[in-house]
């Protein structure tokens, strides 16, 4: 632990951002020790510490991440990977607070989703799958197959499961509040950045979330150009015949309904 926080005060020092993983609730306690250590009142909440991981934490730990306005970096799609050994290899009593993604945001943690890429697939859809539905992935099981394979339907912490406005929030306003960014983009909003993608199929009303398995992105917009399009090119910049253009301004207020984040908390409601 000193030498641990040692190097994050020598980090914070070189006005690097902090950011540690720790995956079992020693470690967590060792790093937000650190993070303690080094940031102090007003400080810890501008500078935003993240704690990548967070998979076994306890219900101490996860109230001086909100108090020291910890960003929780998760990975939905660990869920489905561990549930087939974390029975075995975590202690009953850990359980409530391990993968915790949904009592970590009540707790007004604000958390990011990502995969960890390549120990997971960077696949955003998947990951807000994965959020949703916590199911067990088999031996040789493709994430697809979780949804198609009635045997794969195994959960570890129902409870923990969001609604996929939350799962979004993850993946979008919650990415960007860990970047500190969440002023110019993160959510469909009248002068942020365009940054968006254009889906295939509807994935919101869909409470299952299956259809976020059978949805392609169509078209990848970054700063309000397009930088990727599933269709033929000569196809991609015209509807009907008409020249769309390639670039837009500003992203417009419509699209999957990205809400702000709520003061002090983690955007969360129950559905």
């Amino acid at each position: 632990p000193e030498e641990l926080l040692a190097r994050v005060s020598a980090a914070a020092a070189a006005g690097y951002r902090l950011e540690v993983h720790a995956i079992g609730d020693a470690a967590a306690e060792a790093v937000i020790d650190a993070f303690e250590g080094t940031l102090e009142g007003s400080q810890a909440a501008h500078a935003r510490p993240v704690l990548t991981h967070c998979q076994v934490l306890g219900a101490d730990l996860i109230e001086r991440m909100a108090r020291l306005n910890v960003v929780a970096n998760v990975q939905p799609s660990f869920v489905p990977t561990d549930a087939r050994f974390v029975n075995d290899r975590i202690p009953p009593e850990l359980h409530p607070t391990s993968y915790c993604w949904r009592s970590l945001l009540r707790a007004g943690v604000v958390c990011a989703g990502g995969s960890d890429a390549p120990v997971e697939l960077p696949e955003p859809l998947l990951g807000i799958f994965d959020a949703m539905t916590r199911t067990e992935r088999r031996d040789g099981g493709g994430p697809r197959e979780r949804v198609l394979d009635p045997a794969a339907q195994r959960v570890f912490l129902p409870e923990e499961r969001l609604p996929f406005a939350a799962a979004l929030w993850l993946y979008t306003i919650g990415g960007a509040y860990a970047a500190q960014q969440e002023q110019r983009m993160g959510s469909i909003t009248p002068g942020f950045a365009a940054d968006f993608v254009i889906l295939s199929t509807d994935v919101t009303a869909d409470r299952s979330g299956a259809k976020l398995l059978e949805a392609c992105v169509d078209e990848t917009w970054v700063a309000g150009v397009r930088r990727y399009s599933r269709a033929p090119p000569a196809a991609a910049n015209t509807v009907d015949g008409v020249s769309t253009g390639a670039s837009v301004e500003s992203s417009a207020a419509a699209g999957m309904g990205v809400a702000s984040r709520p003061e002090g908390g983690g955007g969360v409601t129950d559905p």
